[in-house]
């Protein structure tokens, strides 16, 4: 009979058994730092064909999950899974305790589907107020999935689709709102300097104004001068009067 609960209840192949023998007596470091680790590591990166990567070794696959997660997702995100997926269902809230909310999506045999995930970030956007909910800044996926199905090549492909052309949706909202702000910034500048002339206008006026003041002050006095003087003049007329 065929199990397909989990690895952990599956012996040990014989190919694997005979070289664990073969290096059974050798003396190395510790998990990790032993050149097996090393040699393996070389081949994990040419296989991803990332040779300056780093790689390292954890202890366990819960383990694994809550450190790529946290490592990957900024505080206020938090990551998509299938309600059957494993960080959802089978890690006793690993993944919530690193302070990210795992994102249930629904499935069919254990997958999700490039039309549910589109569906949620639609619907994501969509609401008024997502800036105040968790952001869906990952998708997680078991292969196999926790009911032994796989994913194909072209599911795959589908909800890589749906994330870039969700991302290219934002792209495009984002460049038409710069082009508004643009445009406000347009109109403001153009708003300051018609705010500039009429100011420089009243500042002109103003010098207008004061320069009419001055004259109608001198103008005013050279009359008080002659008023005085036109006086001066009148009173010795009428002295000469007088004495005639």
């Amino acid at each position: 009979m065929l199990y397909f609960e989990n690895d952990y209840c599956e012996g040990a192949h014989e190919a694997i058994l005979k070289r664990l023998l073969e290096t059974n007596m050798e003396k190395v470091p510790g998990y990790g730092q032993d050149p097996y680790c090393d040699q393996a590591k070389e081949k994990i990166k040419a296989a991803c064909g990332c040779t300056d990567g780093e790689v390292y070794f954890l202890v366990g696959g819960t383990q694994t999950n809550a450190v790529v997660i946290a490592s990957v997702l900024n505080r206020y995100e938090g990551v998509l899974s299938a309600v059957t997926g494993h960080v959802n269902a089978h890690e006793a809230g690993a993944i919530e305790f690193t302070g990210h909310k795992v994102l249930p999506l629904p499935q069919d045999n254990g997958k999700i589907s490039a039309a549910d995930l589109k569906d949620y970030l639609q619907t994501y956007y969509a609401d008024g107020s997502y800036d105040h909910m968790v952001f869906p800044g990952m998708v997680y996926i078991s292969h196999p999935t926790e009911v032994g199905t796989l994913y194909t090549k072209a599911e795959l492909e589908d909800m890589k689709q749906a994330q870039e052309d969700q991302q290219s949706s934002l792209q495009t909202q984002m460049d038409q709102k710069k082009a508004e702000a643009s445009d406000y910034e347009t109109q403001i500048a153009n708003v300051q300097a018609q705010a500039q002339e009429y100011k420089n206008l009243i500042e002109q006026q103003n010098a207008e104004l004061k320069k009419i003041q001055e004259e109608e002050a001198r103008a005013a006095s050279i009359k008080a001068v002659l008023k005085m003087a036109l006086e001066a003049v009148l009173e010795r007329i009428s002295r000469k009067k007088v004495r005639i």
